[in-house]
């Protein structure tokens, strides 16, 4: 049984939209492909052309004001031009608040912020569930199973009523997924993000959607997050100088490539090492881990588990990118993450490549040689030879150039044409082509 809902809130003149759902203990992903098939036949919404799920933080983030703004900016600016969803935590705290603020603050952005959160920890969960009992009488049944209709319900709590054991409802979350596992209050925590992950994966595949996980800051819930991102090759920023999970993830990355083979074996694991875990007369130089919670990460996760996902961290290098808070503005931060999305999207559909340029050799072929004869060769524009692996990365970058002419971002088309006198004037040549055809 699902129960579908419109939250008004207190504080907002905004409504969210909301499914309301148990999923006991089912596997997370076959629930997600029936909550992605509610999102898209129930809600109605546009369907997102990138997905970005943002996550860590879910309490203070503890970055300075200028740190939070360039943040947030660079964040709704990456969502705003690529005209992607945003799934969030979904509660008024920590870095599901700031983006719930940032997307009311930043007018004429119409932008989808799909919070999952799980049931029992909500604020008020009790007033929500007597709400279905109530209405249980008049299910009707669908396609996707038993449904109720909640109508329109008003939500009264704020973050001033948020507790240990639940938060309230961010109120400017535009779309919500409350999943019921039957875990109530704190164990309800985290119970969640199986399901996140899930979710997004769900829908990068019915959206075919370039999908990009952002993390900032985060505790154990955050490395289980990106584990489950990395296995599926999903394109992750690493937020570094938020401090937590992001600056550990990082710190990994940096010394991944001086690491010693045999360290690299989840088989016989070392996660005292000292490159993976600084001591500096008993503290530990990566931001917000201190000696004592990186003690208490290791008992809550397990050794043999982190030295597994700093392994998988290793191999999977060419799908992490790292952005430093403390030097970076608004436009580097959402660069990072447009470029992500960029090198997700040419993983997935390389396929489509061809569509940008297939016409480039066969209109241009030197005289002489017959098209047969041209099986395993290939030109470029100005009838140099090429090979296979030449012409793939040109196509890439026509494409790259397409989606950033597309997008009306000069600085990602500077950076694809890049230095290389071999390539410049053509990938100059083609911008300004794409540039005419699109106006």
């Amino acid at each position: 049984m699902f129960a579908l809902s419109q939250i008004t809130f207190k504080t907002s003149r905004s409504i969210a939209k909301a499914i309301v759902l148990n999923i006991g203990k089912e596997d997370p992903q076959r629930i997600a492909k029936r909550i992605v098939r509610l999102m898209d036949l129930k809600w109605q919404m546009l369907r997102p052309t990138v997905i970005l799920s943002v996550t860590g933080g879910a309490q203070n983030l503890e970055l300075s004001q200028h740190k939070e703004l360039a943040l947030m900016e660079g964040l709704v600016s990456a969502a705003q031009v690529s005209g992607a969803a945003i799934i969030s935590a979904g509660t008024d705290a920590g870095l599901a608040q700031l983006l719930g603020q940032a997307l009311r603050e930043t007018r004429g952005v119409d932008v989808p912020l799909i919070g999952v959160v799980p049931f029992g920890a909500v604020k008020g969960h009790e007033g929500l569930r007597q709400h279905i009992q109530d209405k249980q009488e008049v299910m009707q049944p669908s396609l996707l199973g038993w449904q109720v209709d909640l109508g329109r319900i008003k939500y009264t709590y704020t973050a001033l009523d948020n507790c240990r054991d639940a938060a309230a409802l961010e109120p400017n979350h535009s779309h919500y997924v409350i999943a019921d596992d039957g875990s109530r209050g704190f164990e309800a925590w985290g119970t969640e993000i199986s399901l996140r992950s899930q979710i997004y994966l769900e829908m990068r595949a019915r959206f075919n959607a370039p999908t990009v996980l952002v993390v900032v800051q985060g505790g154990p819930g955050t490395l289980k997050t990106v584990r489950e991102a990395l296995h599926h090759s999903v394109p992750t920023v690493l937020i570094c100088g938020s401090g937590g999970a992001a600056d550990l993830l990082a710190h990994w990355c940096r010394n991944a490539d001086s690491r010693d083979a045999d360290s690299r074996d989840a088989d016989s694991p070392n996660p005292n090492d000292d490159a993976d875990f600084p001591d500096d007369g008993g503290t530990c130089d990566i931001k917000g881990l201190s000696r004592e919670k990186l003690a208490n990460l290791r008992t809550v996760m397990g050794e043999k588990w982190l030295a597994e996902l700093r392994t998988m961290v290793g191999e999977k290098r060419e799908h992490i990118t790292s952005v430093d808070l403390g030097q970076a503005d608004k436009e580097e931060i959402d660069q990072k993450i447009l470029q992500a999305v960029l090198s997700d999207n040419e993983r997935r559909q390389h396929t489509l490549l061809s569509s940008t340029a297939t016409t480039i050799s066969d209109d241009r072929e030197p005289c002489g040689l017959e098209r047969a004869d041209t099986s395993e060769i290939k030109f470029d524009d100005v009838g140099k030879f090429v090979s296979q692996q030449q012409r793939d990365q040109r196509d890439k970058a026509i494409y790259k150039l397409r989606v950033a002419v597309h997008w009306g971002r000069a600085d990602i088309v500077e950076s694809t044409i890049g230095d290389n006198p071999n390539t410049r004037d053509f990938l100059q040549d083609r911008a300004l082509h794409l540039a005419i055809e699109m106006r």
